[in-house]
């Protein structure tokens, strides 16, 4: 479950993503391109934001309903073999999750 601030800020990444589809669909030359620039730039803030948000919350409750905590079992499940990953081969998933965020 999303809290508040994970939510205003998945909210203006959604907004965004809507304007900047509008901004596709208009052609105005080089306007258009330095607008639709942006709100590239915008839209990666808001992205940025919406992933640290997720990252800075607190596991109240029911862990089974936290986004982060889905996330992680969900990359660390290995299809071919129908299991979880080794320690070992989790280690580097888990470590580009952290430097994503």
């Amino acid at each position: 479950m999303l809290n508040t601030r994970q939510v205003d800020v998945l909210e203006r990444l959604l907004r965004s993503a809507e304007h900047t589809e509008y901004a596709d669909t208009v052609d105005h030359a080089s306007r258009t391109i330095h607008a639709e620039s942006d709100w590239q730039h915008t839209s990666t803030t808001y992205a940025l934001s919406f992933v640290t948000a997720l990252l800075d919350h607190s596991l109240d409750g029911d862990i089974f309903e936290s986004v982060v905590l889905g996330f992680l079992a969900v990359i660390g499940v290995d299809r071919k073999n129908v299991t979880f990953y080794e320690a070992v081969a989790y280690t580097s998933k888990l470590s580009g999750f952290i430097k994503i965020s």
